[in-house]
C-alpha cells in the first residue's frame, strides 16, 4: 500500500514538473499561431481598396510595411505600436461600456410548442 501511494505521488509530481516545463513552449506556440493568423488577415486586408483602408485609419504603405516584419512576428502588433493605440482604436473614439446580457429564464415545454 505504501509503495503504491509513493509511486502515485512520484508520478503526480513528475506530471506537474512536465506541465510546468511545457508551459513556456506552449505560450510561444500560441503566440506564433496568433501571429500567423494575424498575418493572414492583414494580407487579406492589403487587397482592399484605398477607401476601405482609409475608413479603418490605415494606408497601403502601413499595411505593406507591417507585412515586412519577420516570419514569426505579429504584424498587427507593429501597427498598434506605431499608432500608439490599442487594437482597433482610433483617435477620439469613444469607448462604450455594454452591460452583460441578462440570462433569460428557461420556460419548460417551450420547445415542444406548449409556450
Amino acid at each position: 500500500m505504501t509503495l503504491t501511494l509513493t509511486a502515485a505521488q512520484t508520478i503526480g509530481s513528475l506530471a506537474q514538473t512536465l506541465r510546468e516545463a511545457a508551459r513556456p513552449g506552449l505560450r510561444k506556440l500560441h503566440a506564433f499561431i496568433a501571429a500567423r493568423q494575424n498575418r493572414r488577415a492583414l494580407a487579406d486586408l492589403a487587397g482592399s481598396d484605398e477607401r476601405m483602408l482609409k475608413d479603418i485609419g490605415l494606408t497601403r504603405s502601413e499595411v505593406a510595411g507591417a507585412l515586412e516584419v519577420g516570419f514569426g512576428e505579429d504584424p498587427t502588433a507593429l501597427l498598434r505600436r506605431e499608432s500608439g493605440l490599442g487594437a482597433f482604436e482610433k483617435p477620439g473614439s469613444r469607448i462604450v461600456q455594454v452591460a452583460p446580457r441578462a440570462r433569460l429564464p428557461v420556460v419548460q415545454g417551450y420547445w415542444q410548442g406548449i409556450a
